[in-house]
């Protein structure tokens, strides 16, 4: 039994600079996994790590969407149609950074120098400083629950 999978990581979706360069790296990409997936077989797995947008807007999250849309429809053409599942993971572009004088921030910078702050962030989810880390990735979350939960059949599920 295989198990293969596909890594990308650092897209920065939404680069404002960068916009014109995605037809040409999409077509690229292309055939780079039509030379790939052969060797390979079908992949079951991409996983994308970190960064997928530039400043986690849902702007942003939107032209992810389309990318990933144009991506999985050009491996699905590469394996018969057969869809692979997508897995990813937030990097430090995929927020909405807080204000400089948001209460969480000031306890999160504290983190470190006292012990006991790691518990009660994970014992008190309504804690400032949990609410500062939800609304940062707010936007991802919902992106999340967009694309990515419904394929693993945990919509609706807290995380």
């Amino acid at each position: 039994m295989h198990f293969n999978w596909l890594h990308f990581t650092d897209l920065h979706c939404g680069m404002r600079e960068d916009r014109w360069l995605w037809d040409t790296v999409l077509e690229r990409l292309r055939k780079d996994l039509a030379i790939l997936q052969p060797r390979c077989g079908a992949w079951d797995l991409i996983l994308f790590t970190g960064d997928l947008t530039d400043r986690g807007t849902r702007a942003q999250f939107d032209e992810l969407d389309a990318g990933l849309t144009r991506l999985g429809d050009c491996i699905a053409a590469l394996q018969g149609g057969r869809q692979p599942i997508l897995l990813a993971v937030p990097g430090n572009h995929d927020l909405q950074r807080p204000e400089t004088d948001d209460e969480g921030l000031s306890v999160l910078a504290a983190w470190l120098g006292q012990p006991r702050l790691p518990q009660v962030f994970w014992d008190k989810p309504d804690a400032v400083a949990c609410q500062t880390i939800d609304t940062a990735f707010a936007e991802y979350r919902a992106w999340w629950d967009r694309r990515v939960a419904p394929q693993l059949g945990t919509e609706g599920r807290s995380n």
